[in-house]
């Protein structure tokens, strides 16, 4: 019965795949990588194929698709979160310009540091790199204070 069901499983996730390929790749929103995370995913999640998600979420590295895939992949899968993570980090802290931002910045690298424990030593590194390029934003300079302060 189970292997009936994997079967299925497998054939529906095999027939997604081929009808996102298949689409024509017209218009500048149209992203098939994204797509194909927002149908595959709930399915890895439920049928807990980790590996899948992983890879799923690898060939679609943003921070929302991350952000959906942590509670289940953290756990196993720190180090190749965390690579994922740091760019898309380094590169948000290089564009971000308000207080509100720095937040948002700050609070998502608490959550990585607080769901991926061996995130905290990488995290801190960057904050202490973005504060050396950032030295006049006292706005942002508190708000990555905040995540070193963080155990």
């Amino acid at each position: 019965m189970a292997t009936e069901w994997e079967k299925e499983i497998e054939d529906h996730i095999q027939k997604t795949i081929q009808e996102i390929k298949k689409k024509p790749k017209k218009g500048f929103w149209f992203r098939p990588e994204l797509e194909m995370f927002q149908e595959l995913s709930p399915i890895f999640i439920e049928e807990k194929q980790w590996p899948r998600l992983l890879e799923l979420v690898q060939e679609h590295p943003v921070m929302d698709a991350l952000n959906r895939v942590r509670p289940y992949l953290a756990k196993l899968y720190p180090e190749e979160l965390l690579a994922l993570y740091l760019p898309l980090l380094e590169s948000w802290g290089k564009e971000v310009s308000t207080r509100p931002d720095y937040n948002k910045l700050a609070t998502q690298m608490k959550s990585i540091k607080k769901e991926i424990p061996k995130a905290k030593g990488a995290i801190d590194r960057l904050v202490v790199l973005l504060k050396e390029q950032n030295p006049r934003r006292p706005a942002m300079l508190e708000e990555l204070n905040a995540v070193l302060s963080m155990p």
